[in-house]
């Protein structure tokens, strides 16, 4: 083989060498190239789901998804007649979501209100105290009013309302309406602060043998389950005055309850994420486990419509008209900021559950003061019950109609009764249906188609909680404009002329010391 030979095969064998690798290189470059891709694609996908749940208004979307995933659900199952066993499946994941939010809302109260109160002079806690109970009074007096007009302009007694074919008999303890308001002001100071935390004094009634044939009952003061919000407002309050004025002594103290109210703030913001889930459960049982729906609606339309309206008129017109009036905002961006809180209200049936979201309402969205948030919101709460006011009066001039009874000493007597009524509602179930059996007692009215209405007490109460909930957060924000002069914090002009005036001063020093400065004083005035 000559030389050239030699020259020619050694070409060849580098050609097919560089071809080798050139396809390897251009295998491994593709690979890389769709891996790339497949990296991109994950991270937008992952970009996306952040910016969702980073949106303040992801929450609200997945919420009102799940009351609606919740209603077909609940209409399913109350068509297929499921058992019992199955809806409390059903119900499950509901009942431990309220009963998570339960446990943090109550040492939220007490930890809230302490720092609260105790951040404040004592001249100035009288003030708030005094701005959100005028208000409680005010916008419950007003709630009775719609009730009775309600129900004297439409009249749903008028037609003889529907069958009563269950015959349902809700017990009262024996109770009188005197008794309603002496455990009122009993409550108002706890004997054992522990106690009151799972328990709250109501008089109670037994028999007692005089004779063989004969008994009578005797009057003594028992307890009953349940939380003395009401108390433990007072007691909160009181603690926090106290360490106010102890002064480095009380600093501890007052450490520790600022921390425990953030550390359960910052467990609520992780819990607050399962309310679709709890949503879906609980509306799927409650409209699952009702029973002949249709003939509870058609009986009782005309009631529906009077507590429908009412709830409306206190919850859309009157409260946004307040909040036009004394804040000079748009109402409607007022009520879209509440939404969280009104459906986690009506989802759990009460506006205990959305304390919470009450509370980051009114501190985010509309700037109160914690402390003074973080007592009113409790007290408002505890007090503040609007369309519970509502729903009693009309519902005793309902079965007032229906008995013929419905005389205008009557009207007046029950109005009188049911605004001073829901500010002691007993802590046991079916609370409003018993206030009105209490009322009507005292006026010697049968409770007539009383089983109908517990059978639509489900609907009610949570259509009720509504205006309750958005009351709750305007109380909150007026008692706050009220008062925040007092505090020191000046009127919203003032705030407004004083941010005007910084933002000039940026101006003018940025004027003297170069463009670049301009560009930062601008972006911190953004």
């Amino acid at each position: 083989m000559t030389e050239v030979d030699r020259k020619h095969d050694r070409n060849i064998e580098e050609r097919c060498f560089l071809e080798k690798n050139s396809d390897g290189s251009a295998g491994a470059e593709t690979e890389l190239e769709a891996k790339d891709a497949d990296d991109i694609s994950q991270k937008a996908r992952r970009t996306r789901c952040q910016r969702f749940f980073a949106w303040e208004g992801a929450l609200l979307v997945l919420t009102i998804v799940g009351a609606a995933v919740g209603f077909v659900i609940g209409f399913s199952l109350y068509a297929a007649k499921v058992s019992s066993t199955a809806l409390i499946w059903v119900g499950l994941p509901g009942e431990l979501y309220m009963r998570m939010l339960k446990a943090a809302v109550l040492p939220l109260i007490v930890s809230s209100i302490i720092t609260g109160t105790a951040g404040l002079k004592p001249k100035d806690n009288g003030r708030v105290s005094g701005v959100a109970l005028t208000y409680i009074i005010v916008t419950n007096v007003i709630g009775a009013v719609v009730g009775t007009i309600l129900a004297v302009i439409i009249r749903p007694g008028a037609g003889g309302g529907a069958e009563d074919k269950n015959n349902k008999i809700v017990d009262t303890g024996n109770l009188q309406t005197s008794d309603l308001f002496v455990d009122l002001i009993r409550n108002l100071a706890p004997d054992n602060i522990v106690t009151a935390c799972f328990q709250k004094t109501q008089t109670r009634y037994r028999e007692s043998i005089i004779s063989a044939n004969e008994t009578e009952l005797v009057r003594f003061l028992g307890t009953s389950s349940g939380s003395n919000i009401l108390g433990l407002v007072i007691v909160s309050a009181a603690l926090g005055m106290a360490s106010a004025q102890q002064g480095e002594i009380a600093r501890p103290f007052l450490n520790f309850f600022g921390a425990a109210a953030e550390v359960i703030v910052c467990l609520l913001q992780w819990m607050v994420w399962l309310t679709p889930i709890g949503v879906i459960s609980l509306i799927a049982k409650a409209i699952g486990s009702s029973t002949d729906l249709v003939a509870v609606f058609q009986g009782l339309g005309f009631l529906i419509l009077a507590h429908v309206i009412g709830d409306v008129l206190i919850g859309v017109v009157f409260i946004a008209l307040m909040y036009l009036i004394f804040q000079r905002k748009n109402p409607f961006v007022f009520l879209a900021g509440a939404s969280r809180a009104i459906i986690t209200a009506v989802a759990a049936s009460s506006s205990a559950v959305a304390m919470p979201e009450v509370l980051n309402c009114v501190e985010t969205r509309h700037k109160v003061d914690h402390r003074v948030s973080r007592f009113v919101v409790p007290l408002a709460t505890a007090l503040n019950r609007e369309g519970s006011a509502m729903f009693i009066a009309c519902t005793c001039i309902y079965v007032a109609q229906l008995q013929g009874s419905a005389t205008a000493g009557n009207i007046v007597l029950i109005f009188i009764l049911a605004a001073m009524g829901s500010l002691a509602v007993p802590a046991v179930p079916s609370s409003s249906i018993v206030t009105i059996l209490m009322i009507l007692d005292s006026m010697e009215i049968a409770p007539t188609n009383i089983g109908i209405i517990i059978a639509l007490e489900w609907f009610s109460d949570r259509m009720r909680t509504m205006p309750n909930v958005i009351s709750h957060i305007l109380c909150a924000v007026l008692t706050w404009q009220f008062c925040k002069a007092s505090l020191g914090f000046g009127d919203d002009d003032t705030l407004a002329a004083e941010e005007k005036m910084s933002q000039v001063s940026f101006h003018i020093s940025s004027d003297e010391k170069g463009e670049e400065e301009i560009n930062v004083n601008f972006s911190m005035n953004v």
